[in-house]
């Protein structure tokens, strides 16, 4: 993973795994995430998606999600604002 700050804001890029499970969770930051490559299934609020190449996701702030991918890996990148310092 790659990445940059400002003072509110945040670009990370993402090499993602096949077949990784991020369980659900919900953070402060709001996040937008484009797809690069491979397949990411996005659950929340009791309905599932699946993204491919050039599409975004967009998570409001404290909306409890989960993420998976799909076999081959993928690429995503991800804007967050504020800043998630765990990605530092």
């Amino acid at each position: 993973m790659c990445a940059v700050e400002l003072e509110k804001s945040m670009l990370n890029d993402f090499k993602l795994q096949p077949n990784i499970q991020f369980p659900e969770h919900a953070h402060l930051a709001e996040q937008m995430t484009l797809v690069l490559e491979g397949d990411l299934t996005f659950a929340s609020e009791g309905r599932t998606v699946v993204f491919s190449m050039g599409h975004v996701i967009a998570m409001p702030s404290n909306a409890t999600h989960s993420v998976s991918t799909s076999s081959p890996p993928g690429q995503a990148v991800d804007s967050c604002s504020p800043v998630r310092k765990e990605y530092l």
